[in-house]
């Protein structure tokens, strides 16, 4: 099992919430085995037990959560099956039949029965996995056309041209940001990216979008050059890109020489949703930790078996062990590809993955309707909130979808001359957030969690989400016989709750007492 890793500045919060109350033993282990098997961004703070996020491995059940969009604390549930998974490997269980059992049970969920999953630390790193499988998958140099990076996450653009995005790594403690894995080096890599918002962060028009990763993905094939293209389908904000009939077009140009993947790390997507990309031919990038509401940092990526049969079969770069270990990956792509680690097996992420599929197996036995008119529920009451503060603007998305992008809604923040709020000034509201409100009342001296800020244009927005655990315990509410509003309460109190201290915050910010 990997190491603790210590935290760094970047991202990190000035406050903290406290130490979760005490717990048993073996509940404080499983808490320091679930932040293991990453890098410094799940590291935790060695008071408080929160990671750069202000989130715990353990439970929290006296604090708010609606940050799914950047990461929960474990679920009580999840947290049991995590319990319950350490506790067999402590009793002899296999560890390489558990990590089959884990991939078995996300290819269940969300796959096809002949795709192939390999585990990864985080959304980012099945990037560098997408990456070494279409090295070895096409010919020649590779272009990797990204979209909307700002909307996906910050280390993409690095880890798209095979370059360490930070410092650390699950299996290294210390690398170069920007330097190339070892192995790519002297790969021939070009990264191209298309935005999906012009610079003042208007949506363009999709066409726009297509028409400008058609045009870049011409003029690399023209090249001699393959391609991997990137498909968004849900952002960190709801919003998606590109067409999936331009992508279409795209590979119909040299069908031989385009590899595509399928951004869904917000888990956001219906997996009838996943599966019909699978059935194109598409990889596709999951989390259970965002959506999904498991351990901040368990991804994996689903890889269809016409990909399969693609793969050459040569090594993959041997940087990439620093993200990988062997039992991440199947059998048969472990003997296929000549995979090889100094660590076997990533307890932590398998830990983390048996949380998230507690709680994901529990959210898609909600009746897609309830689900569905949940969501509906929640963006309008987030919306009537938003409405009723002056200093407060949602991004609105009109559009119809099949999928839970409205679960997340961005709001922006004005400060006191009237202009938008930035990143660092949104944070800085977000940790207020965290911390107990001066001479409040004693319900908002919670914690009280939100998505992250992102950049949107000349502004920035946090982002109020709703998970899919929230989504199972007001359906669990709703099969005990509760009408659809006692049912959907809690939520509603806690919005309301969470919007009064924001209101309070920037009331103070205002008046200059903050």
């Amino acid at each position: 099992m990997t190491g603790q890793i210590a935290p760094t500045a970047r991202d990190s919060t000035s406050f903290r919430p406290q130490r979760p109350a005490e717990i048993s033993a073996d509940a404080a282990e499983l808490g320091s085995l679930l932040a293991t098997g990453g890098d410094e961004r799940i590291a935790l703070d060695r008071i408080s037990r929160r990671n750069r996020y202000g989130v715990s491995p353990e439970p929290t059940i006296d604090e708010i959560y609606f940050s799914s969009s950047t990461a929960s604390s474990t679920s009580s549930k999840g947290f049991d099956a995590a319990l319950d998974a350490r506790r067999r490997l402590a009793n002899g269980a296999d560890a390489a039949d558990w990590f089959e059992t884990l991939r078995a049970r996300i290819r269940r969920a969300y796959g096809t029965p002949d795709c192939e999953t390999v585990l990864a630390p985080s959304g980012t790193e099945t990037e560098y996995l997408a990456l070494a499988l279409a090295l070895d998958a096409v010919p020649g140099p590779l272009t990797n056309l990204v979209v909307a990076p700002e909307e996906t996450g910050r280390g993409v653009l690095l880890a798209a041209r095979g370059a360490h995005f930070l410092p650390t790594a699950p299996f290294r403690r210390a690398a170069a940001p920007g330097g190339r894995l070892p192995g790519l080096e002297t790969a021939d890599i070009e990264v191209e990216h298309v935005e999906i918002r012009d610079a003042s962060g208007r949506l363009r028009l999709p066409q726009s979008v297509d028409d400008d990763a058609l045009r870049a993905a011409t003029a690399a094939l023209a090249k001699g050059r393959s391609v991997l293209v990137h498909h968004l389908a849900v952002s960190k904000t709801g919003q998606s890109g590109l067409d999936l009939a331009a992508i279409e077009r795209i590979r119909a140009l040299a069908p031989e020489r385009v590899t595509v993947i399928a951004d869904c790390c917000q888990l956001r997507s219906t997996p009838r949703q996943v599966r019909a990309l699978l059935d194109r031919g598409f990889l596709v990038a999951i989390t259970g930790s965002k959506f999904a509401g498991g351990p901040p940092f368990c991804g994996a990526l689903l890889i269809p078996a016409s990909f399969t049969a693609r793969l050459r079969g040569a090594s993959v770069p041997r940087g990439l062990w620093a993200h990988s270990s062997p039992f991440d990956w199947p059998a048969t792509l472990r003997e296929r590809l000549g995979l090889h680690s100094e660590a076997d097996a990533n307890f932590g992420l398998g830990l983390r993955w048996s949380a998230a599929l507690v709680e994901i197996e529990r959210f898609l036995a909600v009746p897609s309707e309830i689900a569905q008119q949940a969501q509906a529920r929640f963006k309008a009451e987030a919306l009537a909130l938003v409405g009723a503060c002056p200093s407060l603007a949602a991004i609105v998305d009109g559009r119809a979808r099949e999928d839970f992008a409205d679960t997340i809604v961005p709001i922006k923040a004005r400060g006191v001359g009237g202009a938008f709020l930035d990143d660092a000034e949104l944070l800085r509201i977000k940790n207020a957030l965290l911390a107990p409100l001066p001479d409040g009342p004693a319900a908002l001296q919670r914690a009280m969690h939100v998505g992250q800020p992102v950049t949107i244009g000349t502004s920035s927005a946090l982002r109020v989400c709703m998970s899919a655990p929230m989504i199972s315990d007001f359906a669990d509410r709703l099969h005990g016989g509760e009408t659809f509003d006692a049912a959907f309460a809690p939520i509603v109190g806690d919005l309301g709750l969470l919007f009064e201290k924001l209101r309070q915050i920037m009331a103070r910010q205002w008046r200059g007492d903050a």
